[in-house]
């Protein structure tokens, strides 16, 4: 399918011009960059970089570091 995938806009972290998000992977976070596409309300259109299935950390991110372990709490 040609299913958008899209990102909170409070997951998005801006490190030299680059879109970067915090991936989950296995209870521990990866970095990752991603290609942004349009804005649609607080969202942004993931052209690249970004799977169906993949969780994004949004709350707390700035604090994270690349393979820490986190505990996912799922509201």
């Amino acid at each position: 399918g040609n299913t958008k995938l899209t990102v909170h806009k409070d997951a998005i972290l801006k490190r030299q011009g680059m879109s970067l998000a915090y991936i989950v992977k296995n209870n521990k976070v990866e970095i990752r960059p991603l290609e942004l596409g349009d804005a649609v309300g607080n969202r942004f259109i993931v052209r690249e970089g970004l799977e169906g299935n993949d969780i994004v950390v949004t709350k707390g991110n700035e604090r994270l570091r690349p393979g820490q372990e986190i505990n996912i709490i799922k509201d």
